[in-house]
């Protein structure tokens, strides 16, 4: 028989399990930086994804923008090339029948619009 004073411990009986107050304060402090960094690394992420798709959309705006003007430039020169000449020869500055007359005002024209070539008929 057991004394009066001891605590009879059957095998149905559990004892609460002993968490040592060392895990007790590293574990949340843990989770807490862990939750932090990752809070963290998810945010910049996103915020940076966000500014590259930002930066690409501006850079795709400047190229349309610039590939636009250029088609512009490229599309309204041959139009002032022909106005100019229609302009030369109905005011009978240039007499079309002077055939070296004639290519040397076009070869003028070549260096003034910066075009690779112009076609008279």
């Amino acid at each position: 028989m057991l004394p009066e004073n001891a605590v009879s411990h059957s095998p149905t009986e559990q004892q609460p399990a002993k968490v040592s107050l060392r895990i007790m304060l590293i574990v949340p402090f843990v989770l807490q930086i862990f939750g932090t960094v990752g809070l963290t690394g998810y945010l910049s992420l996103h915020n940076g994804q966000k500014a590259v798709n930002e930066i690409a959309g501006q850079l795709r705006n400047e190229v349309t923008a610039r590939i636009g003007q250029h088609l512009d430039d490229y599309m309204t020169t041959p139009k002032k090339v022909v106005q100019s000449n229609w302009d030369t020869i109905s005011l009978n500055l240039l007499d079309i029948e002077n055939t070296e007359k004639v290519g040397h005002y076009l070869w003028r024209q070549l260096k003034a619009f910066q075009v690779p070539y112009i076609l008279y008929g």
